[in-house]
């Protein structure tokens, strides 16, 4: 049963520590079957039930003497492997086969992005994201010499890990293991120097499931950071014991377990799996690694079974990812040789290479890109501080000058005559056919792409090649067939961008298929884009079928817009799900691709109607909020386009460029270039979209040092002078990073000071302008795009910032028109959903919140422990009260930062703010039922003597105005009539006490303003909930006694039209606004103090019936 395997399993974890070598054999081999069930089905309550010194315990075995079978080692080496896998950010999982019974292992989606979306340059989380501030020590490469009986030299390497290390420090490293298992292993458990020690002196007792382990440890620690892939790299014991071992398998052939199980196939998947992770860290790691002994070897022969042909497809992934850094490129010839029988293989047979091949030499090309855009004396920079440096060796150079050459012959190969609908397998689903279809298709169109934008006029300086050179005039007119017919209503453009769209609505149905879709969708757009501007000077004929292919493209992508942005109803402020940054990545670049070709038909007036620019808009506003570190180039390509961010004229008009770069653009631009270190990692994302760099005399892959999204520069400040700060990094955006502008989170760049307020000034207005307009559009066409999508809440929260704008800035009539005007739509429609109010305090406490969460790591231990003990309490002690108090969904932070929020606004708004209606409409927000009575009392206790300033003149000469503000502020009718809640004591003393504390200096009741109306209407709601419940009955009349004769009067002259006309919430206003119309009709009353008799007199006529 569940329950006895989970108490074996604690046995197992208690006896790993026994003295009996049985025992720990047994619980050894226990613990790695168990764990090996948890990876394999991951949940999240597994980790939990793990002791916490467990990782501590399996370190500790490593010490012990090495028996003649390493059965011990070998099982203790896969816990440890599996053990790293639960706790490691799941963007640094490393899937490797363990156990000699199965070669097949899952796919992350690392994986996925690398052999579907067929790239290497993998989003990765930021490591202080993704791990809590620990400061890792330098690891040496040096090797490590050991004693005869199995521990470690002293003299020349760090102590082993100590077996006998107290509880207390042991309970210490089995928690940092759980917080940041790699950095545990590297720095406190010194697993490289072990393992070091295992291949030096074991390596022929070790069988393959524990080579396999070692490459799954070294596969993890090594992506900790890419100092730890090239100290693995650079080990002078490490890399060499595994090649050895490998090439002993090669020689061996193909050796098979009992189990039928191919142990080559096992090794070498481990193996390539290891490098393709080391690689894509650092270039001094792919440096380090053997192309030259693994790439022939493994691909000299046909794959023969599933696994043989992964092996051979992640050889491949490994080539192509050190072509990313200009490295491997001696093995062309030796690739274009393999390749050929691959090329001439159907797509669909089931042991093809040729899209990993294409995919391969389109970064050759992407190489001899940058090549051909230098002369002689510019093929080498001098390495230096210079963010553009690289250089492009000597035998690289003579590769590169005879590649055309050579990669010409694959053209024939690949050109797209077969590119039709009808192209497909005969599978039941047809899932596989459309997954090898579309990396097929993306491959060889990414492909072609690059071809024709080498041969580009404006890259060919010296002239020696033209486009005629390798393409005929029907090459290029079967090319342009075949892409119009993937354009076409029901084609392979209209699947995959129905895919591709779909995505944010939940989890895909298959990832593989969306990350494929995605592939062809980049590569497709790609070819589009590069023949629209290739193909000048061509035949009439060819012009003219490039136009119809770029028309076909528009009009298939906003066919797929209109149909994924439908309308949207009931509450949008869902939360967000969570997806991988590798799945972000590849539909992200997609979409780039897509926004990318319309930037373009926006500069050849192909877009004409302003309803697809709001398309457009609402589709790439969403591309910037999803945007990671790492996409720092599409940002700026995207900013860069002031046509969607102007709002002068038609910005779709090429007089529109008259106007000047958009105030929106020129802000974000600045912030993406605005220090030494945004610039380098800008520069670094430019490389990582295939540019050369931050301008174009860069170096491009040649230059890249990382293929991780962050560059790790040298110049970054030590761990203990300093971190990186919000100002270092401005993505992501997030969803709402049009509205942030509003709050200050987007900051203006530095001048003097009156430059500077006009700049915030016109960038304020811009943004304003910009909402109002997509806003407006949205609401017109139907459809649910960017704007609707985000909760009202939110947009609402930081529209009311700009109310803490300096005065200078507030002063602009812009701001105000289309502050105000954005404000009544978006009170139209709060409180609608009782999550608003949430979304809302949910904003605040984010912007509020500290950015910078690096500290001092003891100190914020204790800080975290000591959350943990009181969160519960805190949050049990918030949910619990009474729902009329506080809403439950609001937590004890959030209402500490809408209380913080409520005084600032109040503090400017008594300074400056009192001026502006829009200021105005700001503060009378806080008094909305929406929000905790507290905040009600609290926003009219800020408001102490000023309550008169709170009514706009037009509300008090129009009575529908005042009408509509009082059903948007009172909480509902009578409970019983329409199920609202009863206004709690607190907010009704306290407005009691605002109509019995100098009533003069209020408005005269004759022409009462906004609050003095608002609170009678809670009175009055308060005192006719009383009477016909007949509770609270003497605590009403008691409040009543406080205040003067006449507005007692109209007190209970409205709770007597109240209750007779329903009891709902307009009845409540329309008797209160009734009641003060009367009264203003009739003969002065005088004003006296009250009496008992006379509020039981007056409560009396409230439940006399009318004659």
């Amino acid at each position: 049963s569940q329950q006895s395997e989970t108490e074996n399993f604690q046995i197992a974890c208690d006896l790993l520590r026994s003295t009996s070598p049985r025992q720990t054999l047994w619980a050894a081999r226990n613990v790695a079957l168990e764990l090996e069930k948890m990876v394999k089905s991951p949940q999240q309550s597994a980790r939990e039930t793990l002791p916490s010194v467990l990782s501590v315990s399996l370190r500790c075995l490593l010490d012990k003497p090495v028996t003649n079978t390493f059965l011990l080692h070998t099982y203790v080496l896969q816990s440890i492997y599996y053990l790293t896998l639960i706790y490691a950010h799941p963007a640094h999982a490393v899937f490797i086969s363990c156990a000699s019974s199965t070669t097949t292992t899952a796919l992350s989606e690392t994986d996925i992005f690398q052999l579907n979306f067929l790239d290497d340059a993998v989003p990765t989380p930021s490591l202080d994201v993704a791990y809590p501030p620990m400061i890792v020590q330098p690891l040496s490469v040096d090797g490590t010499s050991a004693t005869n009986d199995g521990s470690l030299n002293t003299a020349r390497t760090p102590a082993a890990y100590a077996a006998t290390s107290s509880v207390a420090s042991a309970l210490k490293d089995g928690q940092d293991f759980q917080k940041d298992p790699m950095w545990t292993l590297l720095s406190k458990m010194k697993i490289i120097p072990r393992l070091s020690f295992f291949i030096e002196n074991y390596k022929a007792l070790m069988p393959v499931e524990a080579w396999s382990a070692v490459c799954g440890i070294l596969s993890m620690v090594g992506q900790r950071s890419p100092g730890a892939a090239s100290a693995i790299v650079q080990h002078k014991i490490l890399i060499p014991g595994i090649m050895k071992r490998f090439l002993e398998h090669i020689q061996q052939g193909a050796l098979v377990d009992s189990n039928g199980a191919s142990l080559h196939e096992i090794l070498t998947l481990a193996i390539i799996r290891l490098f393709c992770a080391l690689a894509r860290q650092s270039k001094v790691a792919a440096e380090g690694i053997p192309l030259e002994d693994i790439l022939p070897p493994l691909l000299a022969s046909s794959p023969s079974s599933p696994s043989e042909f992964t092996c051979q497809q992640l050889a491949l992934t490994l080539w192509r990812t050190t072509l990313r850094y200009g490295l491997g490129l001696e093995a062309l010839a030796s690739m274009l040789t393999i390749s050929a029988r691959h090329l001439a293989l159907p797509y669909s047979n089931e042991f093809s290479l040729s899209t990993e091949f294409l995919s391969a030499f389109t970064q050759v090309l992407e190489c001899l890109k940058v090549f051909k855009s230098k002369d002689a004396s510019t093929l080498s920079m001098p390495t230096s501080t210079n963010n553009q440096a690289g250089e492009i060796d000597q035998s690289a150079a003579s590769v590169l000058a005879t590649a055309t050459k050579y990669l010409s012959s694959s053209i024939r190969l690949v050109l797209p005559e077969s590119l039709t609908p009808s192209d497909h397998l005969a599978d039941d689903d047809g899932s596989i056919s459309w997954i090898l279809k579309f990396r097929w298709n993306g491959s060889r169109l990414a492909y072609l792409s690059s071809w024709f934008q080498i041969l580009d006029p404006a890259l060919n300086h010296d002239g020696t090649e033209d486009l005629k050179d390798h393409f005929t005039s029907e090459d290029i007119e079967d090319i342009l067939a075949a892409l119009n017919t993937l354009a076409e209503p029901g084609g392979d453009v209209h699947k995959a961008w129905g895919i591709v769209t779909q995505w944010s609505s939940g989890e895909a149905e298959n990832v593989e298929i969306e990350a494929s879709a995605s592939c062809f969708l980049h590569g497709f757009m790609s070819i589009v884009l590069s023949l629209s501007k290739s193909l000048d000077g061509t035949p009439p004929q060819i012009q003219q079928r490039n136009r119809d292919l770029s028309q076909k493209t528009y009009q298939r992508i906003l066919d797929g817009l209109q149909s994924v942005l439908k309308p949207r109803t009931g509450d949008t402020s869902e939360p967000s799900r969570f997806f991988s940054e590798a799945r972000h990545g590849w539909i992200n670049q997609s979409h780039f691709a897509v926004a990318k070709f319309l930037l373009h038909a926006m500069s050849t007036c192909l877009i004409e109607s302003s309803s697809d620019l709001t398309l457009i808009r609402s589709m790439i506003f969403s591309l910037l909020s999803r945007l990671l570190r790492g996409n720092e180039s599409i940002a700026a390509i995207i900013f860069s386009s002031d046509a969607l961010f102007n709002t002068c004229g038609n910005p779709l008009q090429e007089e529109a460029s008259s106007h000047g770069a958009s105030p929106i653009s020129s802000l974000f631009l600045g912030e993406l270039c605005g220090s030494e270190r945004a610039r380098g990692q800008l520069d670094h994302s430019f490389k990582l979209q295939h540019g050369f760099g931050l301008t174009s005399s860069g170096f491009g892959p040649f230059g890249s040092y990382s293929l991780l999204s962050t560059v790790d520069q040298p110049s970054a400040p030590a761990a203990g002078d300093g971190v990186d700060t919000l100002e270092d990094h401005l993505l992501p955006l997030g969803r709402n990073w049009l509205w942030q502008i509003f709050s200050g989170s987007a900051r203006t760049r530095e001048g003097a000071s009156a430059a500077g307020l006009e700049e915030a000034t016109d960038v304020i207005a811009a943004a304003l302008q910009l909402i109002l307009d997509q806003d407006e559009a949205e609401e017109v066409m139907l459809i649910g795009g960017y704007s609707t999508q985000i909760p009202v809440g939110s947009k609402l929260y930081y529209l009311m910032n700009i109310c803490l704008q300096s005065e200078e800035v507030l002063n602009d009539d812009r701001i105000m028109e289309s502050g105000e005007a954005l404000l009544d739509r978006y009170l139209k429609e709060f409180g609608a959903n009782d999550s608003d109010v949430v979304t809302f305090c949910q904003e605040c406490l984010c912007h509020s919140a500290p950015k910078n969460k690096v500290g001092n790591g003891e100190e914020k231990e204790e800080e975290t422990a000591l959350n943990e003990r009181d969160q519960k309490v805190l949050e049990d002690f918030v949910n619990n009260k009474d729902m009329s108090t506080t809403p439950h969904q609001i937590s004890k932070e959030e209402l500490r930062s809408l209380e913080a929020f409520l005084e600032d606004m109040s503090k400017s708004y008594r300074e400056y703010g009192a001026q502006f209606d829009f200021c105005t409409k700001c503060i009378r927000v806080f008094l909305l039922p929406s929000f905790p009575p507290s905040i009600r009392c609290r926003v009219l206790q800020e408001m102490d003597g000023m309550v008169h300033l709170l009514t706009l003149p037009k509300e008090l000469e129009i009575e529908t105005e005042m009408a509509q503000l009082l059903l948007r502020s009172v909480p509902g009718g009578l409970p019983e009539a329409d199920s609202s809640l009863r206004d709690g004591s607190d907010i009704l003393n306290k407005v009691n006490g605002i109509l019995a504390l100098e009533p003069d200096s209020l408005r005269p009741l004759h022409g009462c303003g906004y609050v003095t109306t608002y609170c009678i209407a809670l009175l009055a709601r308060n005192l006719g909930s009383c009477l016909t419940s007949g509770s609270g009955v003497q605590a009403a009349k008691r409040r009543l006694q406080k205040l003067d004769s006449q507005t007692v009067e109209i007190i209970c002259r409205a709770t007597k039209l109240f209750l007779q006309n329903g009891g709902k919430r307009d009845a409540l206003v329309d008797a209160v606004l009734k009641s003060l119309s009367d009264l203003k009709n009739e003969m002065e009353l005088s004003r006296h103090s009250v009496d008992p008799q006379f509020v039981e007199k007056c409560v009396e006529q409230c439940i006399t019936p009318s004659n």
